[in-house]
């Protein structure tokens, strides 16, 4: 709905997850959508594949045929990047558990991500595909329902994982008056985390810059 809405002039910005982004360029033509900008922590997203240790599983290549947990099936980095970059590997699960939580979020779906994890510690699944930001989060003890001591106990990060990408960004058409543009492009980027002003809302979005 907000790519349509984008389209049809109804909104001038549309702040788009990876999904929308590319939907957006396909309806727009990639000459007729501009970037405006993103988060610090938007670009070079990165998803990690992590097993049990007791999976028997090292590598992904040994994946296929195991039980592979995933967050939401519309978040990109916890589902959608990482299995297309299983089957451009050749690697077919046996079965893929996801967990359909926060789904229409453009993306933002932690709550599955962290139900993937409690999957994981239940051996529901042998292996899960996650954020790194997320794994560091349950890894420092930040999520409540995640038992730290048994995460490092019971499960691995492989060490491969899916190629780098951007995540959500700031879309706009180029047929959008060029001045409010630039007006947007030089409001976001003149924040500061040292300004009092500017140090709250971007502590909120978990952003330096």
């Amino acid at each position: 709905r907000q790519v349509a809405a984008l389209m049809a002039g109804h909104v001038d910005i549309a702040w788009n997850g990876p999904v929308a982004h590319v939907l957006a360029q396909q309806q727009a033509g990639p000459e007729n959508l501009i970037s405006l900008g993103m988060r610090d922590v938007d670009c070079d997203f990165v998803s990690v594949c992590v097993a049990r240790k007791d999976s028997s599983v090292s590598s992904v290549s040994e994946l296929s045929g195991k039980v592979v947990a995933t967050g939401a099936h519309d978040s990109p980095q916890a589902h959608l990047v990482p299995l297309y970059w299983l089957g451009e590997l050749g690697v077919k699960p046996a079965e893929v558990k996801s967990f359909d939580l926060d789904l229409g979020k453009h993306g933002d779906t932690a709550i599955g991500e962290v139900k993937a994890m409690e999957a994981l510690l239940e051996g529901q699944a042998d292996a899960g595909l996650l954020s790194k930001m997320m794994w560091d989060r349950a890894v420092e003890g930040q999520l409540p329902s995640i038992d730290k001591a048994q995460l490092e106990k019971n499960l691995q990060v492989l060490p491969e994982a899916p190629p780098l990408f951007d995540h959500c960004q700031f879309d706009v058409l180029a047929s959008n008056p060029a001045w409010k543009r630039e007006s947007f492009v030089d409001a976001i980027f003149k924040m500061d985390i040292q300004n009092p002003a500017h140090q709250e809302v971007m502590c909120l979005e978990g952003i330096q810059q």
